[in-house]
């Protein structure tokens, strides 16, 4: 896993990653201490459930002003100056579980830190927009409504949904059939922007990241140098 995720950062150019569900417990994210040699936030799983970090590369020129993340493994969030603007990246994981996924939902306005430019990414387990981040038309859950209002009170932007408002670009495929139906497939993982990151997105797109049910959604942001 460690390779083949070094190669893909590699490859794609990405300065900063937010990685989600990575399962890694303390014990194991304590093998992977001198791993990235860079700056770095784990929250660990919760013995298989979650886990998720952000990871920046070493040779994007911030300065890292604070950090926190969670004891379980649902969310990890940094702040840092990029220029002369204060940025926060937080990664989340959304619980599948109906009950733990509206908790949380509910919590999450809380958990954020306030600033003005934010990038807040992850597998939010809600389809927002039935039949489009998902194959059928259905209507609306409860908890899609929770994120769908809380996006738009806080003047969020759904990054790759805004960029390709017709595209259904699932980033979630399951294996397991039920009947005779195709293996299903959402659209679950979101980058969400306001502010400066909104301002200066230029693309947001789906790719294909081998070994994995979930495609990751990549940004880039022009600013007075590139970051990705």
């Amino acid at each position: 896993m460690k390779a083949r995720l070094k190669t893909w950062l590699h490859d794609n150019k990405v300065q900063i990653v937010m990685l989600q569900e990575t399962k890694l417990d303390e014990p194991k994210l304590q093998q992977l201490a001198h791993w990235w040699r860079a700056d770095q936030i784990w929250s660990p799983a919760d013995a298989t459930r979650g886990g998720v970090a952000i990871l920046v590369h070493r040779n994007l020129q911030l300065e890292i002003l604070d950090r926190d993340a969670d004891l379980w493994g649902h969310w990890a969030w940094i702040e840092v100056l990029i220029g002369d603007q204060r940025w926060i990246f937080m990664i989340v994981y959304v619980p599948s579980d109906p009950g733990e996924r509206r908790a949380f939902l509910e919590e999450l306005p809380h958990l954020i830190p306030p600033g003005q430019n934010i990038v807040l990414a992850g597998d939010f387990n809600v389809t927002i927009q039935p039949g489009l981040d998902s194959p059928t038309p259905s209507p609306q859950k409860l908890d899609a409504l929770t994120l769908q209002n809380f996006t738009e009170d806080n003047s969020y932007m759904d990054a790759y949904r805004h960029t390709h408002p017709t595209e259904h670009g699932y980033t979630w495929f399951s294996s397991r059939r039920i009947g005779d139906a195709p293996p299903p497939k959402r659209r679950l993982d979101l980058l969400l922007t306001k502010g400066a990151p909104w301002e200066s997105l230029t693309t947001a797109d789906v790719i294909i990241a081998p070994g994995s049910d979930h495609k990751p959604v990549v940004a880039e942001f022009v600013m007075d140098t590139k970051l990705q």
